[in-house]
């Protein structure tokens, strides 16, 4: 089976006279229609979601090495390109298997639901300190425009910076023949569209490549709008069980109606394709992953625990006569991973799965991965028990918890800097993998130090900076 990526050498042929490199995206076709090896091709490539695509392949090619040709320079074009590879795939054929059958690769693709632990956290820090300023402010209009200034100042800095930075300069590093794959839409899409993401708006916008890791932060800021908006609404009209069960439910309906219509997946899948682009054109990462809407399920079952820690915290709850459940509070952790692992049916060798079964995952999936975490906060709240809290209050987590938001920034970047640079090809081994994510965490949290000293903990004292105004005031910014 032919290899989907090839590069012959570039740095060789940066030196050598005469030479010209060409990055050649072909389809493969039959040679002759009872080609068992084609028959064979279509068959693996058909199933997507686990295996590449062997037809649709990307080779860099030095013309004067790979197609002898004298003078390379003068007899490029592209019928000369189709007829060198023609002759090159006449004459040799290559077998290799890309499968993802490894308990770790499937919890590492379906791992995309661990991203609602995020959600959940966001909603319920919002919830229970606006909780506390309220005690001491008067719920109007005015609270909710000041709130989202808030947010938009403590998300902003940082990320402008980086996103400056991939708008002008990083298009000087280009260098390597698989740069505008896998960097250069990246920095393309950010001098044409960067005001999108200082909107907050570039989650709703396909093929939106421009650090496109930051939906995250655009879905992360319109819930917080949104939640702002329901507490207000609470505080002045009440209702709060019915306000807070009407979002749930849009969080819910909305996605799976988009599945319905459009013929989604019920969970995002991380499938080889897809992943080239980082999604670019998958629906289902388009309509029903990024989106601000598509989270709120989780981000409402955090605002539900923020009400319910303040109200029974203001109530002196007594946690001991449920200490006795910890040993099942115990079990939700290892649920939550046996719960990601399930995700392996939307990955076998199997016709792809029915779509009453899809919406419904689309419906469910969220929800009740984000009601097992808002379990384990709620039991290290109350401090049902002292295993998981002890380990989550050790000293060494300070450090990259201040500096999280910002390696979160940088790291998508590197990757892809990375990957555009290089000149030749890497074994996809779990080495090779490992090896790869340690480099871009320890490059990515090495460049965060500086990014937050001098942008992000300035503007993190000047929100939280205001004298006049009670502490409840004072967390109310902070957490913001």
């Amino acid at each position: 089976m032919p290899a989907i990526y090839h590069l012959d050498n570039y740095d060789r042929e940066l030196q050598d006279i005469g030479h010209t490199y060409c990055m050649v995206d072909f389809d493969l076709a039959y040679f002759d229609q009872t080609s068992d090896l084609f028959k064979t091709v279509m068959e693996y490539s058909e199933h997507y979601v686990s295996h590449f695509n062997h037809t649709q392949l990307r080779y860099g090619i030095d013309v004067l090495k790979t197609c002898n040709k004298t003078n390379s320079k003068a007899t490029v074009s592209k019928r000369t390109l189709e007829g060198c590879l023609n002759e090159t795939f006449k004459r040799e054929y290559k077998l290799s298997v890309h499968s993802y059958y490894d308990p770790l690769q499937y919890f590492l693709f379906n791992g995309t639901l661990a991203i609602q632990t995020y959600f959940v956290l966001t909603g319920l820090l919002m919830s229970y300190k606006m909780l506390l300023y309220l005690e001491t402010v008067e719920p109007n209009w005015r609270v909710i425009l000041k709130g989202i200034f808030l947010r938009w100042l403590r998300l902003t800095p940082s990320y402008a910076v980086v996103l400056a930075v991939m708008a002008t300069f990083v298009r000087f590093i280009r260098h390597g023949p698989q740069w505008e794959l896998a960097a250069g839409q990246d920095v393309v899409d950010c001098r044409a569209r960067w005001w999108l993401n200082l909107l907050y708006i570039n989650n709703y916008m396909y093929n939106a490549q421009c650090m496109p890791h930051s939906w995250y932060i655009a879905a992360d800021f319109q819930l917080c709008c949104i939640g702002m908006a329901a507490m207000i609404l609470i505080q002045r009209i009440g209702f709060r069980n019915i306000i807070l069960s009407l979002l749930f439910m849009v969080g819910i309906i909305v996605p799976a109606i988009q599945t319905y219509l459009y013929d989604l997946d019920g969970l995002l899948i991380t499938s080889p394709g897809a992943t080239r682009t980082f999604f670019a054109m998958d629906p289902t990462f388009n309509e029903t992953y990024k989106t601000g809407h598509s989270n709120l399920s989780s981000f409402v079952i955090g605002m539900a625990l923020g009400y319910a820690i303040y109200y029974l915290r203001e109530r002196g709850f007594d946690i001991g006569s449920f200490k006795k459940y910890r040993y099942v509070y115990w079990l939700v952790a290892p649920l939550t991973f046996i719960y990601i692992l399930s995700g392996y049916v939307f990955y076998r060798d199997a016709p792809r799965a029915d779509l009453s079964v899809r919406v419904v995952t689309a419906a469910l999936a969220k929800p009740l991965f984000g009601v097992m975490i808002a379990i384990i906060i709620a039991g290290l709240a109350f401090r049902i028990e002292n295993f998981y809290r002890s380990i989550l209050e050790w000293k060494i987590w300070i450090v990259p918890g201040r500096l999280s938001y910002c390696i979160y920034i940088l790291h998508l970047p590197f990757i892809r800097i990375f990957a555009g640079t290089k000149t030749s090809l890497i074994e996809a081994t779990k080495y090779n993998f490992f090896a790869l994510m340690f480099s871009v965490l320890a490059i990515s949290f090495a460049m965060a130090i500086p990014l937050w000293l001098f942008i992000e903990s300035p503007f993190y004292e000047l929100i939280k900076r205001n004298p006049k105004k009670s502490s409840n005031v004072n967390d109310f910014r902070t957490h913001l």
